[in-house]
Order: C-alpha cells, then sequence, then structure tokens
C-alpha cells in the first residue's frame, strides 16, 4: 500500500506546472499535489477519493483493469523521491526511489490513485509499482499496457524514518 510519499519542489515539477503552487513535503490521502500527465505537461489532482465512508487512494495492478472503479481512467506519473509504510509493529520505514523512476498512477478529471504491486522487501506485502525511461513514457502514452502492470518489483533502499 501507498498511502503517504514525499514530494520536493524540484525545477521540472515548477516548470511543468507554470510556477503554480503546489503542496511539498509529506504527502496524505486526499492532498491536491501534481502528477505528469504527458511528457511535458503536469496537472494538479487530489491523491485519492472518498467512497463509502473511506479514502480510495490506491489500485492493485493484478486487477486495475477488471474494476469498474478504474474503467477508462487516463495514465500518469507521480512525482515524488520517496514514500512511507509502516510494519506490522507499527514502525515507520521510508523508501527512497532508484533515480529517475516514477511511481504509475490512474487518474481521471480530479482524482488519482496509485497503482501497486507485490513488494520486494519484508516490512508490508505490497509497493508502488515503479517505471523508468521507456517504460514511463509508454505508460504514459498507454502503450504496452498489460506489460508493464506485469513488471516485477523493484528493489527498494529503505530506513526507519
Amino acid at each position: 500500500m501507498c498511502g503517504r510519499y514525499y514530494l520536493e519542489k524540484t525545477p521540472l515539477i515548477v516548470k511543468l506546472l507554470k510556477n503554480r503552487e503546489f503542496k511539498t513535503g509529506e504527502i496524505f490521502p486526499g492532498d491536491t499535489v501534481p502528477i505528469l500527465i504527458n511528457e511535458k505537461q503536469a496537472a494538479l489532482k487530489q491523491f485519492g477519493k472518498k467512497m463509502n465512508g473511506g479514502m480510495l487512494f490506491n489500485a492493485r495492478t493484478e486487477s486495475l483493469t477488471e474494476k469498474i472503479t478504474f474503467k477508462n481512467l487516463k495514465h500518469g506519473l507521480v512525482l515524488a523521491s520517496s514514500y512511507y509504510e509502516w510494519s506490522k509493529q507499527k514502525e515507520k520505514y521510508q523508501f527512497f526511489f532508484p533515480d529517475h523512476a516514477y511511481m504509475c498512477c490512474v487518474y481521471d478529471h480530479d482524482y488519482f490513485y496509485i497503482l501497486t504491486t507485490s513488494s520486494s522487501h519484508p516490512i508490508h506485502h505490497r509497493q508502488p509499482l515503479f517505471v523508468s525511461g521507456e517504460n514511463a513514457r509508454k505508460w504514459l502514452n498507454e502503450e504496452d499496457t498489460t506489460t508493464i502492470l506485469s513488471l516485477k518489483p523493484i528493489a527498494l533502499q529503505y530506513d526507519r524514518a
């Protein structure tokens, strides 16, 4: 699961948003933050959506194409440098992204959901789906979606937060 992540104010994000203000630091479900919607444009969207008395903010790669909630959503990339996860003992860990990697997401007019896959670490059984390079371009352009959704989870560096 990916319920919180860390967003820095980078020159790329500032440029893509044309100097519009956005939240930085630790991002929570319900926050409005930038995502890449194509190779040259970012947009501000709300992380997750209130549904049935709770907040839906993740989408499982294994069932993405089957769930009505995620039908007809567009592909985006989450701009972040790390994300947080908690162990069963309620210890907070920070996971650091490899260089030039993005979390995959799907979005509509107002909201986005981070895609999760099986985990490469022992802290939690899920982690975000990461892409970089050509796979990032393909995801944004909605090319070869099935292959990208089946990518193996990447190993991440992490520390107690």
